[in-house]
């Protein structure tokens, strides 16, 4: 079924090339930041780029992010359980540790582990999401070899407001929000904060496995975001912005007798200024600090994990005659520390970048180069060259080149001896590297998107954890493994009268060149469709969410069925500001694994009553 329903929604998107549609409700050209740095229509991108709205996430009515990131374009997702449970994002086949995640302009993750905790952030504390499929280190550095995924949490426009949000659910699902923000003179400001909390299920399924308990591993959320911003002339600004989400998640560990839990704490402090010195040169300058504490207690034991990012930056747009000159100096302090003894427990970064977004006529140019200069393995150099040419009213073809890096992370190099075998850590390891080439052709007209993207992704030096020669029981990281990622992504987007359609299809080849293998976890075809109408102050939907077959292991021994799961949402707007709302997920009761040995949700509900003025 799974390669079936791929095919029909590469069939959905072909439609653009025979569909006419002469009226619409086309949203406008958006803005958008991530993909160069510079404040950009979306339609004059050159990267291949997704952005999910405030009204979007409302619409949809998920209580995970992962709900909303399995439906976009080139992005599959794994859990270990229900809500709460650790989630792990792969963007266009590459790792979990091989995209980059900012939160308002910061890093937010972990240097341990070199993932960020996506089951702890909730969709009430976002704006909106920007996703950037293809290598982004030159422009953003370690880390970014897939991708770029930047969330911005909320941020209400025009006067002042309040919102609030109540909502209940299958296995006693609780979320409550709220907030207010706006203004309309020369300051802003957005306060908000929510609870979230589920009885959930045993995440452990497997009743052959040593971690086996048959009781409900719950979870709770407690969120909160702030921000401000003070216009002291027209064309300067000074700013702030704060998050924080901390979350409890129960467990199966292989104590039966005791409560295993993990306390995870996400959070992101910032300030700006934004100036324009002369009508040609704007600068900002951005300081912050993400972090990620991370407690695990499992059994007698307890594991505490902490990573603290510092981090400071100069960026100068220069509109120039030929375009926009991009000119930007960075700064960044990571620190670790815990419970584990890592002989070395920080490092810094030093960046210096420049860019060039240019039009002419029809034709779009933006390249990039980055130098980053970090403390424990010396400089990078990272560039990337793109074009694109409008050759017929709504079409574009385009075309990328890019490399990229991903940093080792302080497991990797410094992780001690454990368990009778000698240090998992090697800190003679090199960063992992990747070249990627793509050329597509988009077209974006009378209510229609599409596009059809492909792309060639060489990554060397893969960190993977080697067998130490005379002790097979014991490994160690090390550079010796090489993959190729080759793929094609379809998309297409209608907006007609009330009616909304949306489809995408992935078909890829995820391979590990050393092993002749799939990579783990990632699917030859995957993809998704929703269709959503909207008549007075009704709204309703259905999505399905595909997957091919994939494996569970590095050696391809365990095979993860494919799935077909179908979603469906819907709101009522019963007076002004008032609305119900209800998703309901899994709607055929689809038995599937994401992570062999561990439950996913079957049908569930959930349901709710929001209160936000648009």
């Amino acid at each position: 079924m799974p390669a079936r329903l791929s095919r029909a929604i590469a069939a959905l998107c072909a439609l653009t090339f025979v569909l006419p549609v002469h009226a619409a409700d086309d949203p406008a050209d958006e803005i958008v930041v991530t993909a160069t740095r510079t404040p950009t229509r979306a339609s004059a991108v050159v990267s291949d780029i997704s952005v999910i709205t405030r009204a979007e996430i409302d619409q949809a009515g998920a209580s995970s992010l992962a709900e909303i990131l399995q439906a976009q374009p080139g992005l599959e997702i794994t859990q270990n359980g229900g809500l709460g449970t650790a989630q792990s994002v792969f963007l266009r086949g590459t790792g979990p540790t091989q995209s980059l995640v900012l939160v308002d302009g910061l890093r937010v993750g972990s240097a341990t582990t070199g993932t960020t905790a996506f089951q702890t952030l909730t969709p009430s504390q976002i704006q909106r999401i920007e996703i950037v499929r293809r290598p982004m280190s030159s422009l953003y550095g370690a880390d970014a070899l897939g991708g770029v995924i930047q969330i911005f949490t909320r941020a209400e426009p025009g006067p002042v407001r309040p919102r609030a949000s109540a909502g209940y659910g299958t296995y006693n699902t609780q979320q409550y929000t709220a907030g207010i923000g706006g203004g309309e003179g020369s300051t802003t400001f957005d306060l908000g904060g929510g609870y979230l909390s589920s009885s959930s299920f045993s995440a452990v399924q497997d009743q052959t496995s040593p971690f086996y308990q048959p009781d409900k591993d719950g979870y709770r959320n407690t969120a909160a975001t702030a921000r401000i911003a003070h216009r002291l002339a027209p064309e300067h600004e000074l700013g702030a912005t704060a998050f924080w989400s901390d979350g409890r998640t129960h467990f199966d560990g292989f104590f039966s007798t005791f409560d295993d839990y993990t306390d995870q704490t996400l959070s992101a402090f910032g300030a700006y200024s934004r100036n324009r010195f002369l009508p040609e040169w704007q600068s900002q300058v951005r300081v912050g600090r993400g972090t990620d504490d991370s407690t695990t207690v499992s059994g007698p034991t307890r594991s505490v994990f902490k990573t603290v990012q510092d981090q400071v930056g100069w960026q100068n747009d220069i509109t120039t005659p030929v375009g926009t000159v991009l000119l930007a100096a960075e700064y960044l302090d990571q620190k670790v520390s815990g419970s584990t003894d890592f002989t070395v427990d920080s490092r810094t970064v030093w960046s210096a970048l420049g860019g060039y977004t240019g039009r002419f006529g029809p034709h779009t140019l933006q390249a990039n180069l980055r130098l980053d200069d970090n403390s424990q393995f010396g400089a990078e150099t990272t560039g990337s060259i793109g074009y694109a040419y409008a050759f017929a009213p709504g079409w574009r073809a385009s075309a990328a080149y890019g490399t990229a890096f991903r940093a080792p992370t302080f497991n990797e190099l410094y992780f001690p001896p454990a368990f009778g075998c000698p240090a998992y850590g090697n800190p003679n390891l090199e960063p992992e590297s990747g070249r990627n080439l793509e050329a597509g052709v988009r077209y974006e007209r009378g209510g229609q998107k599409a596009g059809i993207i492909g792309y060639r992704n060489r990554v060397s030096d893969l960190i993977v954890a080697a067998a130490i020669p005379g002790n097979p029981f014991c490994v160690r990281a090390e550079n010796v493994q090489e993959a190729e990622i080759t793929g094609v992504t379809l998309t297409y987007e209608l907006f007609l009268g009330g009616w909304t359609a949306r489809a995408s299809a992935d078909f890829q080849n995820p391979k590990n060149e050393t092993l002749d293998r799939q990579l783990p976890f990632r699917a030859r075809e995957h993809g998704a469709a929703s269709v959503a109408y909207g008549v007075g102050p009704w709204q309703a939907g259905v999505e399905v969410v595909a997957s091919g077959p994939r494996y569970n292991n590095v050696a391809n021994t365990q095979l993860l069925g494919g799935y077909a799961v179908v979603n469906l949402f819907g709101e009522y707007r019963f007076r002004d500001g008032w609305s119900l709302f209800a998703r309901i997920n899994n709607l055929l009761d689809k038995d599937y694994e994401l992570i062999r040995g561990f439950a996913t949700p079957g049908f569930n509900v959930f349901a709710g009553v929001r209160y936000a003025v648009r």
